[in-house]
């Protein structure tokens, strides 16, 4: 997909505040309805990323990537998903259970 390289840019930015958090928002979603795998890599850099700063925006973040796993081929983003078992946010055990347990049927 053409967009997809652009977008990847626009989430490897580093910044996390106002407008920029409200843009890789955006820009998950964006590439949840492209659905395309390659994705995945830069989705879970910034899911193990683990900022000094800025965490309550990089929760944010991570929490819209989780819900965003569902658009994304069966089982191409397991390790994702077992990783999230693990996370200490609730929402994201919770969504990870959900899509484990769905993409086991």
């Amino acid at each position: 997909n053409s967009l997809l390289h652009p977008l990847l840019k626009l989430l490897e930015r580093k910044r996390l505040l106002g407008p920029d958090l409200e843009l890789k928002k955006l820009v998950v979603k964006a590439l949840a309805d492209i659905g395309d795998p390659r994705a995945l890599d830069s989705l879970e850099a910034i899911v193990r990323s683990n900022p000094l700063m800025h965490r309550s925006a990089s929760e944010t973040l991570k929490v819209e990537i989780y819900r965003s796993l569902q658009n994304y081929p069966p089982g191409s983003a397991a390790g994702l998903l077992e990783a999230g078992l693990g996370s200490k946010n609730g929402e994201i055990r919770e969504i990870s259970e959900e899509l484990l347990r769905g993409n086991a049927n």
